[in-house]
């Protein structure tokens, strides 16, 4: 344990490189090398709703001789990884916080190392780095491996890769189990199949897999989705549970979101859903939090950005018509037949998937005119079975392109406030600004976090969506009864 106090919040702040080295197939630690607190100049820690895991930097002072002790040269034969766990002393007695929300933890892979000068006599050491898991899969090609894997998803392509090739000692399975699932499998071989040679990486692989995936029923449309690593506690039933890093498969919002914003709009204040919910903050000089036990007098908001959407970059990009080549199975492959999503129904879509039986006001955009037709090619015609695949994924590639918009990038703040080590992304925060405003509307979902620990402060920058607002279900022709008990289209 190396305790340490950044502006009045107690870490314990364990930070190691290690050194290993691969010997007749076999992973060999040759070395652990603890690093000091007092060594660590900056330590950045990002994690992004769009990306699968951490990456992030950290300078050290190489006059504790961290090159030399861990002998790095240009030709190094050796991986460096970084294993990084920070807990927040003061929250260990706080039943109402989850254990695996009390720490940043994770391995990382050095993927970059540089050096500077502070003066005369010290240098400064750099490493950039990513999960290790992913740096791994950007390492090995997909068809080399995989190549007879012919109905997959990327819950399977993640947990064969796990098993056959990363050999993650922590579990049999690298995925945490969810209600909803990948809503279509792939042909490995058919999707993947370059004739160039040039296969794609495993990390691309699953890239693209996730493009033309939601999340649902198999065969139906279904809620725009992420896949990243999150903390989980191990299996082991104690109170002394280890946190590890394990991926999750999940809706942006999930039914444990939606019951967490039908709680706000009913102003029930009971049940606990620190799970897709985290803190309040305050904005402004008339916004006031008293006796909120989400917020803190750290979490008032002193400087900020909001950024609405580039309306006219979108509409050339991705806000627009749909045309796809639809194609019935069994009908003569060589003649499609085009069919044209036009983007009024795909935010209907939008709403009846992702915010079924909830009669909220929303931040979306409303046209109806002037929009440009997007084409998106078929993908196979190998099999019927491929073409009714194809069919979904193409659905699912619009819904990643524009549902996905509506949830990432439509109006967006980002603030920076004294650090928490609770913040993560797919949540929601409160943003209370003392306007008169119905509170679900308060309401922000998290798509970044950025953990920085840097001059004996440690700081968090957070950017988050508004997705509710103004815009009523009858802009879109949409009455209520049409959003209950509907969770998917066909």
């Amino acid at each position: 344990m190396s305790f340490n106090i950044f502006e009045n919040t107690n870490l314990d702040f364990d930070v190691s490189l290690i050194k290993m080295s691969r010997t007749r197939g076999a992973d060999i630690i040759e070395s652990v090398t603890p690093i000091e607190p007092a060594a660590v100049l900056s330590l950045d820690l990002r994690e992004s709703s769009l990306a699968m895991g951490f990456a992030g930097s950290i300078s050290i002072n190489n006059k504790f001789k961290i090159l030399d002790n861990l002998d790095i040269t240009t030709n190094s034969p050796y991986d460096i990884y970084i294993a990084i766990k920070i807990t927040d002393l003061d929250l260990q007695q706080v039943a109402d916080i989850p254990a695996e929300d009390k720490c940043i933890t994770l391995i990382g892979y050095i993927s970059n190392t540089s050096s500077g000068t502070i003066n005369i006599i010290d240098t400064i050491v750099v490493f950039e780095f990513e999960e290790a898991f992913i740096a791994a899969l950007k390492q090995t090609q997909v068809l080399s491996n995989f190549y007879n894997e012919n109905n997959t998803d990327v819950i399977s392509l993640a947990n064969l890769f796990n098993k056959g090739n990363f050999e993650l000692q922590d579990g049999d399975a690298i995925v945490t189990k969810d209600s909803l699932t990948p809503n279509v499998k792939f042909n490995i071989k058919t999707a993947f199949n370059n004739h160039d040679g040039n296969d794609p990486s495993v990390y691309d692989a699953m890239q693209e897999m996730l493009k033309e995936t939601t999340a649902g029923e198999e065969g139906y449309l279904g809620r725009v989705s992420y896949f990243r690593f999150v903390n989980r506690l191990s299996d082991f039933e104690d109170s002394n549970s280890e946190v590890i890093r394990q991926l999750q498969y999940g809706p942006f919002l999930s039914d444990r979101h939606l019951q967490f914003v039908r709680s706000v709009l009913e102003n029930n204040n009971k049940g606990d859903y620190s799970d897709v919910y985290t803190e309040k903050f305050t904005l402004g000089p008339f916004a006031e939090a008293d006796g909120d036990p989400n917020t803190s007098l750290y979490n008032k908001i002193e400087s900020y950005n909001i950024s609405r959407a580039n309306t006219g970059e979108l509409k050339d990009t991705i806000w627009g018509n749909y045309r796809l080549d639809k194609i019935i199975p069994g009908q003569d492959l060589s003649i499609p037949s085009p069919s044209t999503a036009d983007f009024s129904q795909i935010q209907k879509d939008f709403i009846k998937i992702n915010l079924p039986d909830l009669p909220v006001g929303l931040n979306l955009p409303v046209y109806t005119k002037e929009l440009k037709d997007f084409h998106i090619n078929f993908n196979t015609t190998s099999s019927n079975t491929d073409v009714n695949r194809s069919i979904i994924q193409n659905k699912n590639k619009i819904a990643n392109l524009v549902h996905k918009s509506f949830l990432t990038i439509v109006e967006t703040i980002t603030f920076k406030v004294k650090g928490s080590v609770i913040r993560r992304p797919n949540t929601f925060i409160w943003i209370e600004n003392g306007q008169e405003e119905e509170n679900y509307k308060k309401l922000w979902y998290v798509n970044s976090v950025e953990h920085v620990f840097a001059s004996g402060k440690y700081t968090t920058k957070i950017v988050a969506t508004k997705i509710f607002g103004n815009v009523t279900l009858e802009d879109f022709g949409i009455e209520l009864s049409d959003l209950i008990n509907q969770s998917g289209l066909a």
